[in-house]
């Protein structure tokens, strides 16, 4: 099945489609052809401030700043006779900002990591069940409603100062096309987005005191927000009325960018956080996720839902281990963290629960710390770093074990995405602990990608079923077989440390 749009046998390479991530770590800009292949690719760091301990914003002039540079320097590597089909924003979840009439920030943003909230669904007198039939958010304390909790305690007058509130994609959307709106897939991390109707909660705006149109407009999954302003025009050489469009949350985007769209194939997305999710054909309710223990709501493709859990520090709790005896340095972390393939599977006993920001799911433990048990006056460094690795991947094992239950079929296809598939040993490890193979995509920035081609989407470049745009990762990473058997035994151990600690799942 061909775009409507643009296809692989029109285009002559000089029609391209252009996806902006805003991830945790580092913002991307990529070009890609309409059947997805790379043709430039900008990175910058994502400007982050930490104003005090436990407290991390996002620097959204400077990424703004970041973004028209990126723009521009897209336009002119990939040249003045390439048509740009659509520009299309992918960002994290949860983080939002407040705007007053002059279109001023008058709050912070905070990351979807900062830790001055806690969870206010109680105080607000959403019942439990409620809250997750209508946001399909697990009670965590992640959401943007909860921010907003903590900044109304202590500014009420906010609600009168604010006259539009932005999620970090929603704000660059806006920048960039004149119009706020909101995708569903990253509308549903605020917990003030109803996934039944694909609408703003009016309950739940009600519990805050807040207006419905101090919020972005919702629009469908995968359409046009607007055309490319003047001003940005001006800024970067891109001409004015490009489509502009906002694909979503970066996770369920990154899917996309790896063919993870079919219900039954299931994404691991690994850099400092971890999560884990699979395609499900709607929403799942309260029960059926084991009493909302999993998120679940709109992935940015049309008809289709995730089934998400992360884990918030998988990538940061290795660099911590690293960082134990190598300092800060990230050429020693790497030199370090290859110390862990001098220990044997199973770590000569030594275990780690790597909750060094709490559980994540299944258990949803925000106050859980980091533990490691089982150390010998024996063990060396080599073992903790081993176990550092293994715990993560216990983690995994044991998400995909409850995912499989919840759907009721094993995943079709794994895949594995994000900076930690850089690490051969750690790939090696979840596939001996899954017992089972691991796909990798043949791009390394998905979610950028997955952007890209949700734009196409909205402009009619590329098919809804990625037919003949993106291969499906083949499996890449097989299980040693000697491991997995050893890793079934560490894997049974780690499971009965859960329910030691957790409680029976």
């Amino acid at each position: 099945m061909a775009g409507a749009g643009v296809s692989r046998s029109s285009a002559t390479g000089a029609d391209l489609l252009v996806g902006i991530d805003i991830g945790t770590t580092n913002l991307k800009l990529l070009a890609v052809t309409p059947w997805g292949e790379v043709r430039h690719l900008v990175s910058r760091p994502t400007a982050v401030r930490l104003p005090r301990d436990g407290w991390a914003e996002f620097d959204l002039a400077s990424i703004w700043d970041d973004i028209i540079d990126g723009l521009r320097e897209l336009r002119e590597a990939c040249g003045r006779a390439v048509r740009i089909v659509s520009i299309a924003v992918d960002s994290i979840g949860e983080s939002f900002v407040g705007l007053d009439a002059d279109d001023k920030m008058v709050t912070p943003c905070p990351t979807w990591f900062d830790r001055r909230t806690r969870n206010a669904r109680a105080d607000l007198g959403i019942d439990v069940r409620t809250w997750y039939e209508t946001t399909g958010m697990a009670d965590d304390d992640i959401a943007t409603l909860h921010r907003l909790h903590w900044l109304f305690e202590r500014d009420p007058d906010l609600r009168r100062k604010v006259r539009r509130w932005l999620n970090v994609g929603d704000a660059i959307v806006w920048r960039l096309s004149g119009r706020a709106v909101a995708s569903p897939s990253l509308a549903a991390r605020s917990g003030l987005y109803d996934r039944r109707t694909q609408s703003w909660s009016a309950p739940l705006l009600e519990s805050l005191g807040l207006a419905p149109d101090t919020l972005p407009d919702p629009v469908a999954t995968a359409s046009v927000a607007a055309g490319l302003t003047s001003e940005v025009a001006a800024a970067t050489g891109i001409p004015k009325g490009t489509p502009i469009v906002h694909a979503g949350h970066d996770h369920p985007c990154a899917g996309v960018g790896c063919h993870v769209i079919a219900p039954g194939t299931l994404l691991d997305s690994t850099g400092t956080a971890e999560a884990v999710k699979i395609v499900v054909p709607g929403p799942l309710s309260y029960d059926e996720t084991l009493g909302g223990r999993y998120d679940c709501y709109p992935h940015a493709v049309p008809e289709r839902f995730v089934l998400s859990g992360h884990l918030p520090s998988a990538g940061a709790f290795l660099a911590w281990a690293a960082g134990l005896w190598s300092g800060s340095s990230d050429a020693k972390h790497r030199c370090t963290l290859a110390d862990a393939a001098n220990s044997v599977a199973g770590a000569r006993g030594v275990r780690a629960l790597p909750f060094l920001e709490g559980t994540g799911s299944p258990f949803h433990l925000r106050d859980q710390a980091a533990e490691l048990l089982g150390l010998r006056a024996f063990h060396t460094r080599s073992d903790v770093l081993r176990a550092a690795y293994e715990g993560c991947a216990a983690w995994l094992a044991l998400n995909v074990d409850v995912l499989t239950r919840i759907v009721g079929t094993s995943p079709t296809t794994i895949v594995a995405v994000g900076g930690g598939t850089r690490s051969g040993l750690w790939l090696a490890i979840k596939a001996a602990f899954l017992g089972r193979q691991l796909s990798l995509p043949a791009v390394d920035e998905a979610a950028a990608l997955g952007a890209a081609l949700v734009g196409g989407m909205a402009v009619g470049a590329v098919p809804h079923d990625l037919d003949g745009v993106v291969e499906p990762p083949t499996p890449t990473v097989a299980a040693d077989p000697d491991e997995a058997a050893a890793y079934d035994l560490v894997a049974a151990a780690y499971r009965t440390l859960y329910r030691g600690r957790f409680g029976a799942i």
